[in-house]
């Protein structure tokens, strides 16, 4: 099967858009597991941190799970069109579902 212009195209997009899923579940997820692990190392650091900083970093890493379907729905026209339509209640309830192209 010969490499053309389109599948190349296609694995580049892709490759975007995990690697901006995954850059943001580090980003969010880090601040939560370097405070679970600082009391490993600093005694003294624990002591000082409030409750409001622990419930803080816990909440940015639920909220990576939020932004998934936000950049599915920027990079991809059809999880875009299909996301649509559930939020609109305006699927069809038939076996055979297309998205449109």
């Amino acid at each position: 099967m010969p490499y053309n212009h389109i599948t190349y195209r296609l694995e580049q997009k892709a490759t975007k858009v995990l690697g901006v899923v995954f850059f943001t579940f580090v980003v969010l997820w880090a601040p939560f597991f370097i405070l679970n692990l600082l009391p490993t190392f600093c005694d003294e650091c624990d002591k000082g941190l409030d409750n409001w900083a622990v419930q803080l970093v816990t909440w940015l890493g639920y909220a990576s799970s939020m932004v998934n379907p936000v950049f599915y729905t920027i990079f991809n026209k059809v999880f875009r069109q299909a996301f649509k339509k559930v939020l609109t209640c305006k699927y069809r309830k038939s076996a055979a579902w297309r998205p449109h192209r």
